[in-house]
């Protein structure tokens, strides 16, 4: 049936429509209740629309012309792509408003047939469309999917048979429209690509965001473009937005990696497979975080250490642009006592106060001493959830390099001594050495025995003598 001569085309359009009715009441309608019961579709009474459950796709319930839940009145019928006064079938399908839409189209061939079972095509049974569903169906449906054989003609669905025939162009027909994503033949595919169209270096004194784009801004799935971080990166991306945020552990130079991807799908009668993941490898820049707030001074070590100039600095990405160092609660003291008798503080300890900051912060702080800290513990001392006094712990993400220390503090958690979530943190940190325990081995421990002994003998001596 795929070349429709003009004069069967007339004939059948004027007498098989009034088949079509009387055929439906006569034939049970087995063929289609099975795959396309009225469980599958989703009846919008209110706005005349049916939704297909296992493609998705909105329907017109009723065909053009028609009206109310059992689809009413006389059909307008349109040829599909010739227009000489008459709108196309396509252009009317593409400026129609309706049920609060104006992305309505003409349906492809293939988007048709899914509304005809495949068991329907060599069945007896007629109509091959659930009429429950879409009330007042007519024997034929026009499609927007050109006539690859025949230039110029249309593919036209044939809902008494299911079967689909060429139509010269002159020929109307009764149309349903459609919206949504297209389906298309599994063998028509197209494959997309994406691109960034950020640069190589990042600075985060500012909000950053990276954007990729699908084929080059052309034709594509439609499917979102999702953003995501490689494993044990330095950087936090908005999965939605592509917007990028520094992990509190980042630092200048450190590399921060986007990855982008995007699904595959039909739209617009093509099959698009998934794009390719791309990567993207930013450099963090030498301002990192919130402007850098130095603080430098004299440590003040125990006796007999020298004392020498030390700095500190912190970063923070939720902070705000407020927070800082607190001058007046900031600096290097001398080494406190009673803290722990088994360990001294040679180079002293930097206590320090943010203040001004953002409830719930976490910062990044860094310290240089004025001598290495090889081979000692740095601890900070202070409060802990749970612990009924203060005490020495190991601060939260510690790195130790050379003389250099950085670890992470949080407002109201890990290394606040308040444990107050009040937009503050204060607490002392610094190098520890523990002392050591002298150890004797088994010649010095028996010259002490005697030792001991010998005093012994001399205290009961002098008791007799006496």
């Amino acid at each position: 049936m795929r070349a429709l001569l003009f004069a069967k085309s007339i004939s059948i359009v004027t007498g098989f429509i009034a088949i079509a009715l009387s055929v439906g009441a006569a034939h049970g309608q087995s063929c289609w209740t099975v795959t396309h019961p009225d469980g599958r579709y989703v009846v919008q009474a209110a706005t005349s629309t049916v939704i297909d459950t296992q493609t998705n796709l909105m329907w017109t319930q009723c065909l053009e012309g028609q009206s109310g839940p059992t689809c009413e009145g006389r059909t307008f019928k349109r040829r599909v792509s010739i227009s000489d006064g008459v709108a196309s079938a396509i252009a009317a399908g593409e400026s129609l408003s309706f049920a609060g839409y104006s992305d309505w189209r003409l349906p492809t061939l293939a988007e048709l047939q899914t509304l005809v079972p495949a068991a329907c095509a060599s069945a007896s049974d007629s109509p091959t469309i659930n009429r429950t569903v879409f009330p007042q169906s007519f024997s034929f449906g026009g499609s927007s999917t050109p006539d690859p054989a025949v230039p110029g003609n249309s593919l036209i669905l044939n809902f008494l048979d299911g079967q689909s025939f060429s139509a010269v162009p002159v020929l109307a027909f009764e149309h349903r429209y459609v919206r949504g994503d297209g389906v298309s033949s599994p063998s028509v595919t197209a494959p997309q690509s994406l691109v960034f169209n950020a640069g190589a270096t990042l600075e985060f004194d500012r909000v950053n965001s990276v954007r990729a784009v699908s084929n080059n801004g052309g034709a594509q799935s439609g499917e979102p473009i999702v953003y995501s971080t490689a494993p044990n990166t330095i950087c936090l991306v908005n999965a939605v937005t592509g917007e990028i945020s520094l992990q509190p552990r980042a630092f200048p130079r450190a590399v921060c990696t986007i990855l982008a991807d995007q699904g595959g799908g039909l739209k617009d009668g093509v099959n698009y497979t998934q794009a390719p993941q791309i990567s993207l490898r930013l450099v963090v820049g030498a301002t990192l975080g919130q402007a850098a707030r130095p603080f430098t001074g004299m440590t003040v070590p125990m006796p007999g250490v020298a004392p020498g100039a030390g700095s500190a600095t912190f970063t923070t990405q939720t902070g705000g642009s407020a927070c800082r160092f607190d001058a007046a609660a900031t600096g290097f003291i001398a080494p406190i006592s009673g803290i722990d008798s088994s360990f001294i503080q040679p180079q002293g300890l930097f206590k320090f106060k943010l203040k001004n900051c953002n409830l719930g912060f976490t910062a990044r702080i860094s310290i240089t001493w004025p001598q290495s800290i090889s081979g000692e513990t740095y601890f900070k001392y202070g409060r802990r959830a749970g612990a009924a006094a203060a005490n020495l712990y190991t601060p939260a993400n510690l790195v130790v390099t050379g003389n250099t220390v950085s670890f992470d503090v949080t407002d109201g958690g890990s290394g606040d001594d308040d444990l107050a979530v009040n937009g503050e943190v204060s607490d002392p940190s610094g190098p520890f050495f523990r002392l050591a325990i002298p150890t004797l081995n088994g010649w010095m421990l028996v010259l002490l025995s005697l030792i001991a002994a010998g005093i012994a003998w001399r205290q009961r001596t002098a008791k007799r003598s006496s």
